[in-house]
């Protein structure tokens, strides 16, 4: 008997005439792990949802089976204790201030021991790598510590069916080698995986075949034939991202940082934070998750409070600045793009910016910013309606489009296919170009061999000059200060 089998779904939003996909058919046995993609917006979090039945607003059809029953009749609360499911933006899913009760939260609910729940909460933990954050707030969390905790609190509950949505998206190369292997051992065990991912190198060792969606339909391959038939569709593969070498910037500083100091909740993130970023740089800037590399781009704009050091833009001091005067000249893009969807349309998000800074010719700016993310076809569409990877551009077109001399961006390839990795890094290099400066924190060391001159590491508080070919400048002449 097959584990879970999928007959004959279709799915259609109540806004969409045409069907997100459409006459699904599948099986899966126990211990088997399928890999989903494809590209950017093709529906991959919809099947997803409907996967694990719930796929909510909408129109579906179709028949879901689990252990031969039909899913529809299974009791939530059994259904719960049966499988799994991650959501792509894992903050979404916290229900709990700590993160002990947030790991236990599904345990509890399914009435277990409280030793039992215990010891289920330190392995799952474990599994992930996330022993250390057992004793923190959820609010604290980066966005990579809060994807460790949600895959957390469902390894907790060692369901028979795991459906996990980009699981690697957020994480560092450590933490996402670290949760191969955890897949690795759940599927020994005989759980069934049913993973999402446009970073497909990350789980590969764990995959037993691979569904390509495309225009409303499932191909399902072998390994072999898998990996071929997705490259011929836009998903990334290894060694995808080639090209000519990052150029270095001038030697012109556009931002000068000098001994920054933050501290978070009676923690010190930045200690003594250092770097000059000069005109036409694109900064990678890498770490551990937690390290402080969301922080150091807030305490930029001054969203948070700074303990101590300075500051400058075109050598004057913005320390002290409002973060609204700031933002007229340092563009930023959240981890989360829910924290930067205000209207009602995709055309007036794009061109919000330069409207509340009076520039006259918006609407072609907001325009111009839709076409060079891809989103043209967008343009009255409701902002929530488009897909993770959509959103993520969105807010790039946003900040685009009123042209910052600086970007401050966290994670903007999160969730993008080839195509759009490569559309965007024409749009930044473009930038630096002309002068600007380009800070992208970013977990993908190819995506920042591929697109950056200079790769910067945060760790221990202090910001550090990692050099990855013959163009990037070393620490000796790069400004980068407080390195240890």
């Amino acid at each position: 008997m097959n584990d879970l089998k999928i007959a004959d779904a279709s799915f259609r939003y109540p806004s969409q005439s045409r069907r997100v996909f459409e006459n699904i058919d599948f099986e899966m046995k126990q211990g088997e792990v399928l890999l989903v993609t494809g590209r950017s917006g093709c529906g991959k979090s919809t099947l997803a949802r409907t996967v694990a039945n719930l796929s909510g607003h909408g129109f579906s059809t179709g028949r879901i089976f689990y252990e031969g029953r039909e899913v529809s009749y299974i009791p939530g609360h059994e259904l719960a204790s049966k499988r799994g499911y991650l959501q792509q933006d894992p903050e979404s899913q916290m229900v709990s201030l700590s993160v002990e009760d947030e790991v236990a939260f599904l345990c509890e609910n399914l009435c277990m021991e409280p030793s039992s729940i215990s010891k289920r909460c330190k392995e799952a933990l474990d599994a992930v790598g996330g022993s250390h954050l057992l004793h923190r707030q959820t609010w604290s969390l980066s966005g990579g510590e809060m994807q460790k905790v949600a895959l957390a609190s469902i390894l907790s509950a060692r369901p028979g069916l795991l459906i996990l949505d980009e699981p690697t998206a957020n994480l560092d190369e450590d933490a996402a080698r670290s949760f191969s292997v955890a897949l690795e051992k759940v599927k020994r065990k005989g759980t069934m995986l049913f993973l999402v991912e446009q970073r497909i190198d990350r789980v590969l060792p764990v995959v037993d075949r691979i569904g390509l969606l495309h225009k409303g339909s499932l191909h399902i391959n072998n390994l072999e034939e898998g990996l071929d038939a997705v490259s011929r569709q836009g998903v990334r593969i290894p060694g995808s991202l080639t090209g000519a070498r990052p150029k270095k910037g001038s030697q012109r500083t556009r931002l000068k940082v000098k001994s920054l100091q933050v501290t978070r909740g009676g923690k010190e993130i930045l200690r003594d934070a250092s770097l000059n970023i000069n005109r036409g740089d694109i900064i990678a800037l890498t770490g551990k998750n937690g390290s402080g590399k969301t922080t150091f781009g807030l305490s930029l704009l001054n969203l948070v409070k700074k303990s101590g050091g300075t500051v400058q833009l075109n050598g004057n001091n913005i320390t002290n600045k409002t973060t609204s005067a700031i933002a007229k000249r340092v563009g930023f893009v959240f981890q989360n793009p829910l924290h930067q969807l205000f209207c009602p349309t995709v055309f007036k998000e794009a061109s919000l910016a330069p409207r509340n800074f009076g520039m006259n010719d918006w609407r072609s700016r907001g325009k111009s910013a839709l076409l060079h993310m891809g989103l043209q076809e967008y343009e009255n569409r409701p902002p929530l309606s488009l897909s993770h990877g959509q959103k993520r551009r969105l807010n790039l077109a946003s900040v685009l489009s009123y042209n910052p001399p600086v970007l401050f961006l966290d994670e903007p390839f999160i969730g993008q296919d080839i195509n759009c990795i490569r559309g965007i890094a024409r749009v930044l290099k473009s930038h630096s170009s002309r002068g600007g400066a380009v800070i992208i924190v970013v977990h993908d060391e190819e995506i920042a061999r591929y697109l950056c001159n200079r790769i910067i590491r945060v760790e221990n508080g202090f910001l550090e000059e990692v050099c990855h070919d013959d163009t990037n400048p070393n620490t000796n002449g790069s400004g980068v200060g407080g390195t240890k």
